[in-house]
């Protein structure tokens, strides 16, 4: 439960004019019981649209930056706001929430909501929760009208905004259909469909399906695919990438070195520890931590495989 003292001072703080709040008076919002986070929602209700779409995004950010921080109740709250921009900042708040009466509720605004970035980031939300299913942390049942709906949208004349992001929230679902639908889109020219099909393409764990795919839009002339391609190549944890991910360590744009930083880390390799190493000393003071965080996962990597083959028992065949 949030400290009485610290949210009665962001209240004020609020009630003053929309005063912004200090990172201690964001902490103040956090863990809301039920009372306190219907006096902050009242408040925030005679706040500006912007202001209350500017607080909300500035606890999202808060959440994002210190995982002890909760704003779900606010959140929840103003999922109910009048205003759609409200509304879609509020989805974006509950995004590290498993609760499936969350999934329903997101279900009915992608089916109902009048205001399109609302249904855009309720179609973004779902991909969580198809995830959930995939782990069995949420119902079979649910899951299915999960990706019923993503399905739908994805062969539907909808905004290609929205299909564009039900096809990468379909990207964590292992139903049959899913390849096909990633293999439409693929041919898609526009940069921004295809860089959709490759986020898809690397939550699918399925590096043999799409490892061609991946590897050729490393070289593509489009600054967003290469980014997107270099993630993809991270998430399946492809060797045959360290070749084009190495000379991404090179590109023009920051953008893409970083994502091929991050990438190198997580397929991992003596080449991509050598390249990592190589290119610290030249990366820019922003892109030396991200270096540096991509040699630590290696190392720490590297130390599960060494603790793995110390605890394999081959006369059993299998890890103890």
């Amino acid at each position: 439960m949030a400290s009485v003292e610290l949210f009665e001072a962001a209240l004020r703080a609020l009630q003053d004019n929309g005063q912004r709040l200090s990172s201690r008076g964001t902490a103040g919002l956090s863990d809301l019981d039920p009372n306190q986070a219907r006096r902050l929602y009242t408040v925030m209700r005679g706040m500006s649209v912007e202001a209350r779409c500017a607080l909300l995004e500035r606890l999202v950010e808060a959440a994002d930056r210190r995982i002890e921080l909760d704003f779900e109740a606010i959140a929840r709250l103003a999922l109910s706001d009048e205003d759609g921009s409200v509304r879609a900042q509020a989805i974006r708040g509950l995004w590290e929430s498993k609760d499936w009466r969350l999934a329903e509720k997101f279900l009915g605004l992608v089916k109902s909501d009048p205001d399109g970035q609302v249904r855009l980031q309720a179609v973004i939300a779902l991909g969580r929760f198809l995830l959930l299913s995939e782990y069995e942390e949420i119902s079979a049942e649910l899951g299915r009208r999960i990706g019923d709906c993503l399905l739908h949208l994805a062969r539907s004349d909808q905004p290609m905004d929205i299909r564009r992001r039900a096809v990468e929230s379909l990207g964590f679902s292992s139903r049959e259909e899913v390849p096909e639908v990633l293999r439409t889109y693929y041919e898609d020219p526009d940069p921004l469909v295809r860089s959709s099909v490759l986020v898809a393409m690397g939550r699918t764990a399925d590096w043999e399906a799409w490892q061609d795919c991946v590897i050729r839009e490393l070289r593509s002339p489009n600054v967003m695919v290469r980014v997107e391609a270099a993630g993809a190549a991270g998430e399946l944890e492809l060797k045959k990438s360290i070749p084009d991910l190495i000379e991404l360590l090179e590109d023009a744009d920051s953008e893409v070195r970083k994502r091929a930083i991050w990438a190198l880390g997580e397929v991992g390799g003596r080449r991509a520890r050598q390249a990592l190493d190589g290119y610290h000393e030249r990366a820019t003071e922003k892109e030396k931590a991200l270096v540096q965080d991509a040699l630590d996962n290696l190392e720490f990597e590297s130390g599960l495989a060494d603790f793995a083959l110390l605890d394999f028992d081959p006369d059993k065949g299998r890890s103890n």
